[in-house]
């Protein structure tokens, strides 16, 4: 090879070659070829799976060939074209189980799991949380920052629940039919009390309804930490409890801040000893779940 032993070649190489000699071979009509990715680099596996699976290029060279199993731990041998042609095998003790993959959302599934099942391992979010404005986001951003610390979870701002539509269709252009996708469980929807948008139309676009959060009251300032709030304006707990946050700005003992303001000052003051009002402790015991 290029002038050299191919002993002096890596243990890849040498695999890589003796198994295109064995797919050359016209004795054989069937091959077996177990974990064809040991030694390659991404690119060749890549070069190779489009070999075996090529039709045309099997009928070129190997026109002896009728069937080809591979044992894979890599996802880039997966058939892509035909989901049904990728097989999950499992073994509980003694017994081995194979089951063929049944739909493009359970191919999605199967290529994430051999991704490492994190979606940070290729540089995604492990979550996705779309809210509706900037007070929203500052806030989420500390609590998740707080209570999610080992994940990275995007805040996402809609500019309004108008637009929540609009980064849905977003997020489907990126990652594709959001129901089928990785982010099928671990796309979430934040929504104050008041919303003009449907439920079943931010269904539609392929997330789950649990994963759409609509909150008892027509704003975040109601679930921050009412200490947080109290301090921020020089007053006791107790009246707090009797705001309401609709206005704009928020005027009280003689204090004045935009609802901005509010979210940055109780962002910066919020630690992980703060309790959660118990609507935002469910969000985020389902972005911890989802990120496992």
């Amino acid at each position: 090879m290029d002038g050299e032993n191919l002993r002096y070649g890596s243990s890849g190489t040498r695999l890589l070659l003796t198994l295109l000699g064995i797919l050359l071979d016209e004795r054989f009509s069937v091959i077996l070829i177990d974990e064809p990715e040991i030694g390659l680099s991404p690119g060749i596996q890549s070069v190779l799976a489009r070999f075996l699976y090529d039709q045309e290029c099997r009928r070129q060279f190997c026109p002896h060939l009728q069937q080809i199993y591979v044992a894979t731990h890599s996802h880039l041998f997966l058939d892509r074209n035909v989901p049904g042609n990728n097989y999950v095998v499992t073994k509980a003790g003694n017994a081995v189980s194979v089951k063929p993959v049944g739909s493009v959302g359970e191919y999605h599934q199967l290529q994430f799991n051999m991704l490492g099942n994190e979606l940070e391992a290729i540089s995604l979010p492990s979550a996705i949380v779309l809210v509706e404005g900037e007070s929203d986001a500052t806030f989420l951003s500390k609590v998740v920052q707080l209570h999610v610390p080992d994940r990275r979870v995007s805040i996402v701002r809609a500019e309004g629940e108008g637009e929540v539509l609009k980064k849905l269709n977003f997020f489907k252009e990126a990652f594709g039919d959001l129901a089928t996708s990785p982010y099928c469980d671990r796309l979430f929807i934040v929504l104050d009390k008041k919303i003009s948008v449907r439920v079943s139309r931010i269904e539609s676009q392929g997330v789950p309804r649990d994963n759409v959060v609509l909150l008892t009251q027509n704003g975040i300032e109601y679930f921050y930490p009412p200490e947080l709030v109290a301090a921020a304006f020089c007053c006791t707990v107790k009246d707090v409890g009797k705001w309401k946050f609709e206005s704009e700005p928020i005027d009280f003992n003689e204090i004045r801040k935009t609802k901005k303001e509010l979210a940055k000052c109780i962002a910066e003051a919020l630690t992980g000893t703060h309790q959660l009002h118990s609507e935002i402790q469910n969000l985020v015991s389902r972005i911890q779940a989802a990120c496992k």
